[in-house]
């Protein structure tokens, strides 16, 4: 991550747009999952058949004729991972437009976590969906890249809409609308059940300051507001073949120079033409660019290290989810900012596109307003934030991990006519 998240910290969090979640921060994860890594096992990547998926249910041995009988509905078939991908696009779809159809997404006691919290079981999560689409009409953008592995989806969204109706943030004042439009990229990171056909758990990771500023609340740098999508929008399925696992191998082996601080094995690492681009940062930066401001930000974080939960590859993809943290004992000469000896903690999802064994593209979601705040240069609403209080992904890899980062979600899904899917299970969460 580079030092330019920072460019938040002028924001009013009194709008609490970008609030940690207090609930689901992961710390349950145990360190045995965190070993895991999808595809090094490639019969992880094999899903095990419907019979055997369902039987840790009590009634999962009982006839199908009998559970008719009882009223029972029998188990249903694992779903294939190419029906799991065109079932996360009609979720999309439904949000907004079909919200019996969107809630069935959802288990009965699903969690879901973004910027505004974390809400419990599926009428929670719609009656959310519900109030977001209140504030925000002609919503638009839709799924932008699909990865699927096992029960585990990430996916890159285009969320946004026109702010026309009063918008409640939790802990703050209500923000009467603006009639302008946001739009911006987010990273929504989901866990199915065994079965393959329920949302039990899902992260939203977005930027609240690039929102803010988009609707007039934020004068600092940020994103301006996208307006179309990809020109290609892929769905790519986990095959956990070689090729899947040198991706990963290499994702682990540039994390390894990141932490170490190795400014010439990070550029190795990187194709000559790589796009990094990070959902805080007002702009994307060239290969050049990022190695630059590396520096400043290993003098400021002498202990930065990056925490991966999760890591998974699919296709020319490698998923990861975790924590990038460190400690504040160093000036940030570029934003004229002293050290503060505050502990910083910022979970994230990052997706990574390698070609020839290098990144060439880099995707990074998380909430740069936490960043600001943990270094007590904002104020949360309520008080200040401790660092590391955030959600995080609940660590399991491999073609199904159940732990997915739990995120500082922040935006919420547009959903798109035009677009292949739109409207995600939890992809409603504004800012």
């Amino acid at each position: 991550m580079n030092t330019k998240p920072l460019h938040t910290l002028g924001i009013a969090l009194a709008l609490c747009a970008g609030c940690p979640a207090k609930e689901g921060d992961g710390k349950d994860t145990k360190k045995d999952d965190k070993a895991k890594v999808a595809g090094k096992d490639e019969k992880a990547a094999k899903k095990p058949d419907a019979k055997k998926r369902d039987a840790t249910k009590p009634d999962a041995t009982k006839p199908d004729d009998e559970k008719a009988d009882s009223g029972e509905e029998p188990p249903k078939a694992a779903a294939t991972d190419e029906e799991i991908a065109k079932w996360f696009a009609g979720c999309w779809g439904a949000f907004g437009k079909d919200w019996d159809a969107f809630g069935k997404c959802y288990a009965e006691d699903a969690v879901s976590i973004d910027g505004m919290g974390t809400h419990h079981g599926r009428e929670a999560i719609v009656t959310t969906a519900k109030e977001y689409t209140a504030s925000f009409s002609d919503m638009a953008g839709g799924l932008q890249l699909t990865l699927v592995n096992g029960n585990n989806i990430v996916a890159i969204a285009r969320t946004g809409g026109k702010h026309t109706g009063p918008l409640k943030m939790p802990g703050a004042p209500e923000i009467s609308a603006t009639n302008k439009t946001y739009s911006v990229l987010a990273g929504h990171v989901v866990t199915l059940d065994d079965s393959g056909h329920e949302v039990t758990k899902e992260w939203f990771y977005a930027d609240s300051g690039s929102m803010m500023g988009q609707l007039g609340l934020n004068e600092q740098p940020h994103r301006k507001a996208l307006d179309k999508n990809w020109e290609t929008r892929p769905v790519v399925i986990a095959k956990n073949d070689d090729a899947e696992k040198k991706n990963l191998d290499a994702h682990n082996a540039f994390i390894t120079a990141f932490n170490a601080k190795d400014l010439e094995a990070i550029g190795d690492a990187l194709a000559d033409d790589a796009v990094w681009s990070e959902a805080a940062s007002p702009a994307d930066m060239d290969k050049k660019a990022f190695l630059a401001g590396l520096p400043s930000m290993f003098k400021a974080f002498s202990d930065l290290k990056i925490t991966n939960d999760t890591a998974w590859g699919a296709g020319d993809y490698v998923v990861s989810t975790g924590t990038w943290a460190g400690t504040n004992d160093g000036d940030i000469k570029e934003m004229k900012l002293k050290k503060t000896g505050k502990q910083v903690s910022l979970a994230f999802v990052e997706i990574s596109e390698f070609k020839a064994g290098k990144v060439a593209k880099n995707w990074i979601f998380y909430d740069g307003m936490q960043f600001a705040v943990q270094l007590g240069l904002v104020p949360a609403a309520g008080g200040e934030a401790p660092a590391g209080d955030t959600a995080k992904p609940d660590a399991k890899p491999d073609a199904k991990p159940d732990a997915k980062p739990d995120a500082k979600p922040d935006t919420k899904p547009d959903t798109t006519p035009d677009a292949t899917p739109d409207a995600t299970p939890d992809a409603k969460k504004a800012g």
